[in-house]
C-alpha cells in the first residue's frame, strides 16, 4: 500500500494487535499532463528542500554551463560593512558542498556571527523555485532572480548564468535585520563584476 492510502483494520483491545487489514481507498495521485516535464523531481537536492514535483512552469530555465567565471566573492571588509559588524575570513571554513570549483568563502566573529557565500550549482536555484510559496520569498533588486528562505533567511540569487548563495547566523539580530544583511551581501557579490558598483549601495 502506498503512503497516504486509507485502510480499515481490526485492532485487539489490550495489545493493539492489528488483524484483517484491508485497503479502503488508495492514496491520491497528483494529476499529470502529457507535456509536464519536471526535471527537478527526484533530484536529491530538490527532495531535501521539500520539492515534490510541479515546479513553477513560468520560471525560466537556468543554464547549467556558465559561459565564464563569476565575480570574486566579497572580502571581509565588504562583508563587515554590509552586515554592520566586524568579521574576519575563516580560513578553516569548509566550502559549501554545492560550491563550484571551491568558490566559497566563510566569515566569522567572536560573538558567534557566521556568514557563508558561494557560487553554487544552478540546481539550488531550481530547488528554491519548487519550494512551496510559504517557505520562500521572491526578492527584487537582487540580481535577475532571487529567493529568500523563510526559515533561516538564506538567499539564493541568479545573475546571468551564475547562482549565488548567502547564508549564516547573526546573533542578537532581528529576522528583518538579518534578511536585509543577507540580501545586501548578495547584491555586493553579484555587483562586484559590474562597472561602477559600490558595495554599500542598495
Amino acid at each position: 500500500m502506498a503512503q497516504g492510502s486509507t485502510v480499515r483494520a481490526e485492532v485487539s483491545r489490550w495489545l493493539s494487535h492489528v488483524r484483517n487489514l484491508e485497503l479502503a481507498a488508495p492514496a491520491p495521485v497528483r494529476p499529470s499532463f502529457p507535456d509536464d516535464e519536471d526535471e527537478t523531481a527526484g533530484k536529491p537536492l530538490a527532495v531535501l528542500l521539500g520539492a515534490t514535483g510541479g515546479s513553477d512552469r513560468s520560471a525560466p530555465e537556468t543554464p547549467h554551463r556558465p559561459t565564464g567565471p563569476p565575480p570574486p566573492l566579497p572580502d571581509a571588509t565588504v562583508v563587515s560593512a554590509v552586515i554592520g559588524r566586524p568579521v574576519e575570513q575563516d580560513s578553516d571554513a569548509q566550502a559549501h558542498p554545492l560550491a563550484e570549483a571551491g568558490r566559497s568563502a566563510g566569515f566569522a566573529a567572536a560573538d558567534g556571527t557566521m556568514v557563508q557565500l558561494a557560487w553554487v550549482d544552478s540546481d539550488l536555484l531550481q530547488a528554491h523555485r519548487c519550494l512551496p510559496r510559504f517557505l520562500r520569498r521572491e526578492l527584487t533588486g537582487v540580481g535577475e532572480e532571487a529567493y529568500r528562505a523563510v526559515v533561516g533567511g538564506g538567499v539564493v540569487a541568479r545573475q546571468g548564468d551564475h547562482v549565488l548563495m548567502v547564508m549564516g547566523r547573526l546573533p542578537d539580530s532581528a529576522d528583518a535585520e538579518r534578511d536585509q544583511a543577507f540580501a545586501g551581501l548578495a547584491r555586493a557579490a553579484i555587483g562586484a563584476g559590474r562597472p561602477g558598483f559600490e558595495a554599500g549601495a542598495p
